[in-house]
């Protein structure tokens, strides 16, 4: 169940995306029927599993990759840790929960926050943020880890990362 504030604050954009996205060359041919149903799932997470970020014309978006049944927190985190190649992937594990938040500690923080840039640390953070949430009864990741350059410990939901939206 996502929080009411999320939602009124989602209905917001809804409008500026079906105004602007024609405009954007990556969304020129989609349908208005295509642009909600990708906003849907922004917003959503119609579906549970993971998400990645797709570079397209110099743009990273965040999209649906890969639809998981039957999961849970522990088994998202799993899939997680196997998607990205060992050396790159600063890796995390369950922590604890608190309502809608689920607490996870960055294995290697200081590899999120120093080695990864800033589009680096900020797409992975996006990625698990985006995976977790996708469960019903998550609506935000709180990633414990030391701060860095590049990444900060805190609290995150889906729209800490709206820079990856295809607006």
């Amino acid at each position: 169940m996502k929080s009411t504030v999320s939602k009124k604050i989602f209905s917001l954009f809804p409008v500026l995306f079906f105004l602007l996205a024609p405009f954007h060359p990556l969304f020129s041919d989609w349908t208005t029927s295509d642009r909600y149903s990708y906003f849907s799932r922004l917003e959503n997470g119609q579906k549970t599993g993971l998400w990645s970020i797709r570079d397209s014309m110099g743009s990273e978006i965040l999209v649906f990759s890969k639809q998981v049944g039957y999961a849970d927190k522990n088994k998202i985190i799993e899939l997680l840790n196997l998607q990205f190649d060992p050396a790159f992937n600063p890796g995390i594990e369950y922590v604890g929960r608190d309502c809608s938040t689920v607490r996870v500690r960055v294995i290697d923080g200081m590899k999120l926050s120093e080695q990864m840039g800033s589009t680096g640390a900020a797409a992975y953070m996006a990625i698990v943020t985006y995976s977790l949430s996708s469960l019903d009864d998550i609506d935000f990741v709180y990633f414990e880890m030391e701060e860095g350059t590049h990444a900060r410990p805190g609290r995150y939901g889906r729209m800490s990362f709206y820079r990856f939206w295809p607006l």
